[in-house]
């Protein structure tokens, strides 16, 4: 055990003197600072007031000289738009009065702030407003982002590894492993242990940046939930790949197709999804998108487990094959 943890923290030491292995731990990092950039532009940018035509033309007229204004056609268009991403308040008249209808989650002093500058600018007493609480739907491009970001989060751990042992077989060194004690399967759970702390730390590092934190223990669950499949990219990366110019090409290739595969069903009918039920990346996906929906994903997580262990295991022997480290342990 002491000699498993001796070899973890040497990994360790080797991925911070990697500029590549990194480079690879701050992706997600980055793009989860690059996501929030985007969508809180996209958030500043956006009009300042929505209003259907219960106002007379008048009163349009008055708003538009105060900020920005969006036009729908009628009350139900006016609740649909202000459930959107931005903060957006809703103007419409009642009975000869003035309303005011927001979302809610909007930041403290926005309904006043609303309600006053409308005052103002229709040359009123203080008009009432309606906060009201709404489940809202994110919108799809949001979401994918999100979910996105935490899958490469995960892929890093396993090609964190994978990469290593594209290191260790390409300077011979994974013949020293299975001549040692450690065997196979010491082996294969060092990479195992390694590359799960390192999905832990990147998946940990990218939710607190996007402002996850209250999900954070089932992104942590996702991740160790995952641990098999974060194992089938440590293993068969080594051994397709045998050196670190060919490691580059099937990052390239298992990169997008961990992502893209579980993210592909959300433009696909359930009634096909069956098609993906033995794929670990689709489980992956679903588990996360549950978790960010707030909805229960601990059976994602269990058949995640589940359909990576074939995969895992197919690597784990490919990878023996390839390198010729096969079942040699110390009687």
């Amino acid at each position: 055990m002491k000699g498993l943890w001796a070899n973890i923290i040497r990994e360790f030491k080797i991925i911070i003197r990697d500029g590549i292995s990194i480079a690879l731990l701050g992706a997600p990092a980055l793009l989860s600072v690059i996501i929030i950039a985007i969508f809180g532009q996209i958030s500043r940018t956006s009009a300042a007031f929505v209003t259907d035509n219960s106002l007379t033309a008048e009163q349009k007229t008055r708003l538009e000289a105060v900020a920005d204004v969006e036009y729908v056609h009628d009350f139900n268009s006016l609740e649909k738009r202000i459930k959107a991403m931005d903060s957006v308040a809703g103007i419409y008249s009642k009975d000869g009065k003035i309303y005011i209808l927001t979302e809610g989650n909007e930041e403290e002093g926005f309904d006043q702030g609303m309600a006053y500058l409308v005052s103002k600018a229709l040359a009123q007493d203080p008009v009432g407003y309606v906060n009201e609480k709404v489940v809202t739907e994110t919108p799809i491009a949001y979401d994918i982002a999100i979910v996105s970001v935490i899958l490469l989060a995960m892929f890093i751990g396993g090609s964190l590894m994978g990469l290593n042992g594209v290191a260790e077989r390409e300077t011979k060194v994974i013949h020293a492993y299975s001549v040692s004690p450690m065997g196979l399967w010491g082996f294969v759970i060092q990479k195992l242990i390694s590359a799960t702390i390192y999905a832990l730390l990147s998946v940990i590092i990218a939710a607190l940046i996007m402002g996850k934190a209250q999900m954070l223990l089932m992104l942590i669950l996702v991740t160790l939930f995952s641990t098999f499949f974060t194992g089938f990219i440590t293993f068969i990366t080594p051994a397709m790949a045998e050196n670190q110019v060919s490691a580059v090409g099937v990052m390239k290739l298992l990169m997008p197709l961990s992502m893209i595969i579980g993210i592909s069903s959300v433009f696909v009918s359930e009634k096909w999804h069956f098609l993906y039920y033995l794929l670990p990346m689709y489980w992956q996906y679903t588990s996360i998108q549950n978790v960010l929906d707030n909805q229960s994903a601990i059976l994602n997580m269990i058949l995640t487990a589940v359909t990576a262990i074939p995969w895992f295991l197919i690597a784990v022997l490919l990878f023996s094959k390839k390198t010729n480290m096969v079942v040699r342990r110390n009687k």
